[in-house]
C-alpha cells in the first residue's frame, strides 16, 4: 500500500473542507429573503433526500416525510427522524422512522407516532417503546383515491373540533374504515373531516384541488392549487344539503391582486421556458404548501398572514388577512418582490410549517423536473431527465428574531393555551385530547374560560366541549365573548350540543351581531336547529332573519339566511323591506315547496313594480323545483303577471310552463314573434333590445337563428353581440351553428371571436368545423389562445380519432410552431453571451415603433417592460413566430369608413359608439360606429413576420440578453 505523506493528507482535507464550505455557500447564496428576515439552511442532502412534508412532534423533535418516487412511483416513501446532535439548531443525523409507506404525501403527530396519508390508506404509525422507530402500522382507512399523485389527498391538520382535516387534491376517492369496504363514501372531488374516535368521514365542500391545506386561529380553511393560490373555504358543505342556493359551491378565491385570473409573483434569476404554459410565466402557476403564519414571532406586520410557495418560480409569496365581509381578504404585503426566492431553478419549495420556536420551515424537494409527466407534453418528455435532482432535499429556516422551542407538558396547561404561537396551543389541545382528562386539568380549563388571552378562552371551551364538559352556563357567556372568532365558534359548539342545551335566544341574538362573519355562522347553525325544539315564537324567528337581512349582506350571508329561512320561507318573503338585496329573494324563491307554490306566485303580484326580480324570482323557483300538477290558483298568477306583457317575466314564466309542461302562453307567442322583430332595431335602446333578446332564449333555434346572426354583425352593441353568442352555444346540437360561425369568423369583432372560437373549441362536434378553418387558414393559429388544455381539447379529449390526428397535423402537445425552420436557424443565438447596450440600440431601431420597455417606446403592442419574467428561449419564439400564440387584442384588423379611408391596425378599445384603431408609433384613431363601413380581421399579428432576417446570432443574443437583463 502507498504510502500517504502528511502534506498530501492535509492537501486532501482542505479540498474535502472547500468543495463542502463551497457547496454550502452556493445552497445560500442563490436565494434572496426579504429585509429583516434570516434565512438559514438547517439541513440538507445527504441528510434529506425528496422531502414534501415536515412536522415537530411535542418534544420538537424534526420528522421529514420523504418522497423518493415522485413522479414514477418506483420507491416507496419513509418518515425520517432529524437529530441535532450539538445543539446548533442545525440536523447533523438522520434515522429512519418508517418506511414502506407507499406514496405518502402528508404526516401529522398523533398518539405516539404520526397519521400518514399513504393513498388509498390513511395509516397510522407508531413509537411504543420510545426508540425513535416505529414499530407498529394500523391501517385506518383505505379506498383513496391514487391518481396523478399531485392530486392525492395530502394536507392532514387537526382542526379546533378535533377532525382531522385533510385537502382531496380532486382525484376523489371512495374511502371506508378498513376493512369494511362495503360502506364508502364518494368524495367526488371534495376535501373532508375524519373524526377518527367515532369512526365518521364527512365531505366539508369544493376542493382548491392543490398540494396542502391551512388554518388560522379561529379554525377557518384555506387552500391552494397552481394559478389561484389561495381560497378561503367559507363553511362546511353540511349547511348546503337540500337547499338551491345561488352560489353552487363555499370555495372563494380571497386574492384582492389577481391579474386576469392569477396573481403576479416575482421570481429572481434568469427564468427557464416553461414546460406547460409559457404564458404563465411571471404568475401564480404552481401555489402549494399553503402555510397560515400563527407563530406570533415575526411581529403584528406578519400576524395573520398567509404563505404560499410557487414550486415552478422557486419562491415563496405572503398575503395578509383582514375581513371582507363574512370572509377573509388577502392582500400581498411585499412589492415588487417576494419573501424568499431562489434563482436556482431546481429549488423546489413545495411545503412549510411553523415551527415550536416560531420560524417557518421551507421544504425544498430540490428537483430539476417538478411537473407530474401528465402535465408535461409527451415530445418534450421525451427529452427530460424526471429523476434528475432526486436524492437531493433542503430545508431552510426563516426567522427574524431568535425564539426558544417551548416544551409541551401538561403541568403547564395554561401557559401552553396561552402561549402566542398556534403550534404550541395546537399542540397542547391535541395532547391532552388524546387521553381522559383529569379533574385537575378541568379545573384548569375551566379558569381559562376567564382568562383575558383569547386563545386560551378558545382552546379551553373546545378541549371542555369535546370531553362533555362545557357547562351551558359558560356557553352561553361565550355566546357573548367580546371576540368575534370566539363567538363563531362557540356557535359552533352550541350546535354540536343541541338538542341537549336550550339556547334558542341566544342564536337568534347573534343572527344580528355587529360581526358579519358571526351572523353568517349564527344562521347556519340555525339552520341546523330542529323546528320542534325551538321554544321560540315563529314571529321572532322570523323578525330576526328580516333584521339580519338589512345588514350588509354578501353571498355567503344569502346563502346561510336562505338555510335558516326555509321554515318560514313565504312569512318571511312577505316580510321582507322593499330594500333588500336582490339576490336575497331569488335565493329564498329557489327554495319555496310545492306545496307553498300558490302564495309564491301570489305573492310576486305585490313586486310587479319590480319586474326584473319577479322575473329572476320565478326562473331561479321554476330551475329547482320538481313537476307538480299545478293548482287552478298558481296558473291564475301566472297568467296575471304575464297580462303587463314584461318580457323578463315573459321569459320566466315560460320557463315555469315549459318545466310544469304547459303550454307556452299567448302573450308569449305573440311577444316573442314581435321580438325576432325587434331585436335588430337599433334604433331602440340597448336595454329594450337585450330584454327582447333574453325573450327569445326560449323558443325553437330554427325561428330566431337569421335574427341570432345578425346580431353579430360588429357594427352592433358588444353586449347584443355576446348575448346572442351566448344563445349559439346553447343550442350545440345544432351543426349549421359552427359553419355559419366560420363563414362570418374575418367579420366578427375581437371579443365576439373570441367568443366565437370558444364555442367551436369546447362543442365536440364543431371540432371537424374548427380545424376546417384552421387548415384552410380561414382562422389563423395564434387567434385561437391554444395553451396546453385546449390544444389537449383537440389532441385528447375530443373521442373522435380523425379529429386527434388533424390536430396534431397542426401543433404538438409540447406548443404551437408556424415557423419551425425559422426558430431553427436563429436557435444558436440562446447560448451566444449578449450585449445589453447593444441590445438597447437593436431594441430601439427595431421594436419601439409598436413596443415600451420601461421609458423607451410606443405601447402599440405588448408592453415589453416586465418581459424578463419569460425565458429567452420563450423570447426568442415570440419575436421569430408572432402568428403562433396571438393574443387576439394583437390581430391586425382593417377598417374601411363609408367615405373610402381604410385603416390597418389593432382594434385598442372597441365600444358602443366607436372603435379606436392603434397603428405603428402609437398613431390612434378613434372612428365613431355610424361612419364605419366594414371591419375585417386579417387573421394575423399586427407584428410581422420575418423581424430576425436583419438579425444576426449576436444581435439577436444582444436583444434577448437587453429584454430579460436590462433594469429599465
Amino acid at each position: 500500500m502507498p504510502k500517504i505523506s502528511f502534506f498530501s493528507t492535509l492537501l486532501l482535507f482542505c479540498s474535502i473542507f472547500i468543495f463542502s464550505c463551497q457547496k454550502q455557500n452556493d445552497q445560500q447564496q442563490s436565494y434572496q429573503i426579504a429585509d429583516g428576515f434570516n434565512c438559514e439552511l438547517v439541513v440538507s442532502e445527504p441528510l434529506v433526500f425528496d422531502p414534501v412534508d415536515l412536522e415537530f412532534d411535542e418534544n420538537g423533535e424534526a420528522f421529514v416525510l420523504e418522497m423518493p418516487g415522485y413522479p414514477l412511483e418506483k420507491e416507496q416513501s419513509r418518515i425520517i427522524h432529524l437529530v441535532d446532535t450539538d445543539g446548533d439548531g442545525k440536523y447533523d443525523n438522520r434515522k429512519i422512522y418508517a418506511e414502506n409507506l407507499n406514496m405518502a404525501s402528508s404526516i401529522l403527530p398523533y398518539k405516539k407516532g404520526f397519521l400518514v396519508a399513504a393513498p388509498p390508506y390513511l395509516l397510522h404509525v407508531q413509537d411504543l417503546d420510545g426508540n425513535k422507530k416505529a414499530e407498529k402500522i394500523d391501517t385506518l382507512m383505505g379506498g383513496f383515491s391514487k391518481g396523478n399523485l399531485q392530486h392525492n389527498y395530502n394536507g392532514l391538520q387537526f382542526g379546533l373540533d378535533g377532525w382531522l382535516y385533510a385537502a382531496n387534491g380532486g382525484n376523489s376517492g371512495e374511502p371506508f374504515w378498513w376493512p369494511n369496504s362495503s360502506k364508502k363514501i364518494d368524495l367526488q372531488g371534495k376535501d373532508f373531516r375524519i373524526n377518527l374516535q367515532n369512526k365518521i368521514i364527512e365531505k366539508v365542500g369544493e376542493s382548491a384541488g392543490g398540494f396542502g391545506i391551512t388554518m388560522d386561529e379561529y379554525g377557518h380553511i384555506f387552500g391552494t392549487h397552481n394559478m389561484e393560490h389561495v381560497s378561503q373555504l367559507v363553511y362546511n358543505e353540511q349547511y348546503n344539503s337540500g337547499i338551491n342556493l345561488l352560489e353552487k359551491h363555499n370555495l372563494n378565491n380571497i386574492s384582492d391582486h389577481e391579474e386576469a385570473g392569477t396573481s403576479r409573483v416575482y421570481p429572481i434569476g434568469e427564468q427557464e421556458s416553461r414546460v406547460n404554459h409559457p404564458e404563465q410565466s411571471g404568475y401564480f402557476s404552481g401555489g402549494c404548501g399553503i402555510c397560515y403564519y400563527g407563530g406570533g414571532a415575526f411581529g403584528k406586520e406578519y400576524d395573520n398572514s398567509i404563505w404560499v410557495n410557487d414550486v415552478v418560480l422557486n419562491l415563496v409569496h405572503v398575503d395578509k388577512l383582514s375581513e371582507n365581509g363574512s370572509l377573509l381578504k388577502a392582500s400581498r404585503l411585499t412589492k415588487n418582490n417576494e419573501i424568499w426566492a431562489n434563482s436556482d431553478r431546481a429549488s423546489r419549495p413545495v411545503n412549510m410549517t411553523v415551527g415550536p420556536d416560531g420560524a417557518i420551515y421551507l421544504v425544498d424537494m430540490y428537483r430539476k423536473v417538478i411537473e407530474h409527466p401528465e402535465w408535461i407534453p409527451d415530445d418534450l418528455e421525451e427529452k427530460m431527465d424526471l429523476n434528475a435532482g432526486k436524492e437531493k432535499g433542503r430545508i431552510y429556516k426563516i426567522s427574524n428574531q431568535k425564539s426558544d422551542f417551548f416544551t409541551i407538558d401538561k403541568n403547564n396547561l395554561e401557559a401552553a393555551l396561552s402561549h402566542p404561537n398556534q403550534w404550541v396551543r395546537n399542540t397542547m389541545q391535541r395532547k391532552i385530547l388524546e387521553s381522559e382528562i383529569t379533574d385537575n386539568e378541568t379545573n384548569t380549563l375551566n379558569n381559562l374560560l376567564k382568562s383575558k388571552e383569547p386563545f386560551a378562552r378558545l382552546h379551553a371551551m373546545w378541549i371542555l366541549s369535546q370531553r362533555n364538559k362545557l357547562s351551558e352556563t359558560d356557553l352561553k357567556t361565550l355566546l357573548k365573548d367580546n371576540i368575534a372568532g370566539i363567538r363563531e365558534n362557540a356557535l359552533k359548539i352550541a350546535e354540536i350540543n343541541m338538542p341537549q342545551i336550550e339556547l334558542s335566544n341566544e342564536i337568534i341574538t347573534l343572527l344580528n351581531d355587529q360581526n358579519q362573519r358571526v351572523r353568517l355562522q349564527a344562521a347556519l347553525t340555525f339552520s341546523e336547529m330542529s323546528t320542534k325544539s325551538l321554544k321560540i315564537d315563529s314571529t321572532k324567528i322570523i323578525q330576526a332573519i328580516v333584521e339580519s337581512s338589512k345588514k350588509p349582506l354578501d353571498k355567503w350571508n344569502i346563502a346561510a339566511l336562505t338555510a335558516a329561512s326555509k321554515p318560514y320561507l313565504i312569512n318571511i318573503l312577505q316580510t321582507l323591506p322593499p330594500s333588500t338585496k336582490e339576490n336575497l329573494y331569488v335565493s329564498l324563491a329557489g327554495n319555496v315547496p310545492s306545496e307553498n307554490l300558490d302564495a309564491f306566485l301570489n305573492g310576486l303580484e305585490n313586486l310587479a313594480n319590480k319586474s326584473k326580480l319577479v322575473a329572476n324570482m320565478i326562473e331561479h323557483q321554476a330551475n329547482n323545483s320538481s313537476r307538480v300538477n299545478l293548482s287552478v290558483a298558481s296558473q291564475n298568477s301566472i297568467a296575471i303577471l304575464e297580462k303587463d306583457q314584461n318580457p323578463s317575466i315573459l321569459k320566466a314564466c315560460n320557463i315555469l310552463r315549459l318545466k310544469q309542461g304547459l303550454k307556452a302562453s299567448p302573450y308569449f307567442t305573440k311577444l316573442s314573434k314581435m321580438a325576432l322583430a325587434k331585436v335588430p332595431d337599433s334604433k331602440l335602446p340597448e336595454a329594450e333590445r337585450l330584454a327582447q333578446l333574453a325573450l327569445i332564449e326560449t323558443i325553437p333555434y330554427n325561428q330566431k337563428e337569421t335574427t341570432l346572426f345578425n346580431c353579430l354583425n360588429n357594427k352592433e352593441p358588444i353586449a347584443i353581440q355576446l348575448a346572442a353568442l351566448k344563445q349559439l352555444y346553447n343550442h350545440n346540437n345544432e351543426p349549421i351553428i359552427a359553419e355559419k360561425l366560420l363563414d362570418i369568423w374575418l367579420n366578427l369583432g375581437p371579443l365576439a371571436r373570441k367568443s366565437a372560437g370558444d364555442i367551436l373549441l369546447y362543442t365536440d362536434q364543431y371540432n371537424s368545423v374548427l380545424l376546417t378553418g384552421l387548415e384552410q387558414n380561414k382562422i389563423n393559429i395564434g387567434e385561437m389562445n391554444f395553451d396546453l388544455e385546449r390544444r389537449r381539447q383537440l389532441l385528447w379529449w375530443n373521442k373522435n380519432k380523425s379529429i386527434n390526428k388533424r390536430a396534431e397535423s397542426l401543433f404538438k402537445d409540447s406548443g404551437v410552431t408556424t415557423r419551425k425552420q425559422a426558430i431553427a436557424q436563429m436557435q444558436p443565438a440562446l447560448a451566444i453571451k449578449g450585449n445589453i447596450l447593444n441590445g438597447e440600440k437593436i431594441f430601439l431601431n427595431t421594436c419601439s415603433s409598436c413596443h415600451q420597455f420601461g421609458k423607451i417606446g410606443n405601447e402599440v403592442g405588448p408592453s415589453l417592460t416586465e418581459i424578463s419574467r419569460k425565458s429567452k428561449a420563450a423570447n426568442l419564439h415570440d419575436i421569430v413566430d408572432p402568428n403562433s400564440a396571438t393574443d387576439t387584442k394583437y390581430i391586425s384588423h382593417q377598417l374601411e369608413t363609408v367615405d373610402g379611408k381604410v385603416i390597418v391596425g389593432i382594434v385598442n378599445q372597441e365600444n358602443d359608439e366607436f372603435i379606436e384603431m392603434k397603428q405603428m408609433g402609437a398613431i390612434s384613431s378613434k372612428i365613431p360606429k355610424k361612419d364605419i363601413l366594414s371591419l375585417k380581421s386579417l387573421g394575423k399579428s399586427y407584428m410581422i413576420e420575418g423581424l430576425e432576417v436583419g438579425l444576426n446570432h449576436q444581435y439577436m443574443a444582444d436583444l434577448l440578453t437587453y429584454l430579460q437583463d436590462f433594469k429599465n
